[in-house]
């Protein structure tokens, strides 16, 4: 099929059973800390979103998951991969969350990698982002972000039927789940306070850098 082309009925059911397949297959090999081979199911799945499916949303949502999973494996497709999610989440019109990720990936490949050069990339990515877009700085997770992420739970849960898989998924990981989400706030709180002291470094040099 030409990806230029809309999908027929037929194809658009292959495709969904498809991305679905891909889906199964990353949360599977999350379960057995398989971070790579998740990130491979992840990013195939977002493929297949962004290409195929024309779900832009999906397709953000399943680069994050994939940057994410290589980001536990410190591969280094991470780097593209969360180049990617933020493309997607601009062409979603997620212009704070894409300057979120941006800020985010410039703590991680810092802490994480080493890598000042690519931090500095997606810092500078952040900023450019917040002029284009007249951005306030808030924290790397708008409320925004946060609000529609409890929506998407609360529609899961209401919504059983539907997300039967991954609701079933989440009773029997309860527990992953729960450290999981302790984990990330806690990351949130540090790089809320990591962000801030980068931007009282950064912006002496700027105002210098204006005058």
């Amino acid at each position: 099929m030409d990806v230029n082309s809309a999908p027929s009925q037929s194809e658009l059911k292959q495709f969904n059973e498809l991305h679905s397949r891909y889906i199964n297959t990353a949360q599977g090999c999350k379960e057995m800390m398989k971070w790579e081979d998740a990130g491979n199911a992840y990013y195939e799945a977002a493929k297949i979103a962004e290409g195929y499916l024309i779900d832009v949303g999906t397709a953000s949502s399943n680069y994050l998951s994939a940057g994410n999973c290589y980001r536990r494996a410190l591969s280094e497709q991470a780097y593209e991969t969360y180049l990617k999610c933020i493309d997607a989440h601009l062409k979603y019109g997620a212009q704070e969350e894409a300057t979120a990720i941006a800020v985010r990936c410039g703590y991680m490949f810092d802490s994480e990698y080493g890598d000042i050069v690519i931090s500095n990339e997606f810092y500078d990515k952040a900023d450019e982002l917040r002029e284009k877009y007249n951005l306030e700085h808030n924290c790397a997770f708008s409320t925004n972000y946060m609000h529609n992420f409890l929506l998407n739970i609360s529609d899961a849960l209401n919504n059983q039927q539907k997300y039967r898989d991954q609701f079933d998924w989440i009773k029997v990981y309860q527990q992953m789940f729960k450290n999981e989400l302790t984990q990330t706030i806690a990351y949130v709180e540090e790089l809320s306070d990591t962000s801030k002291n980068v931007i009282r470094k950064r912006e002496p040099a700027q105002v210098s850098q204006d005058a």
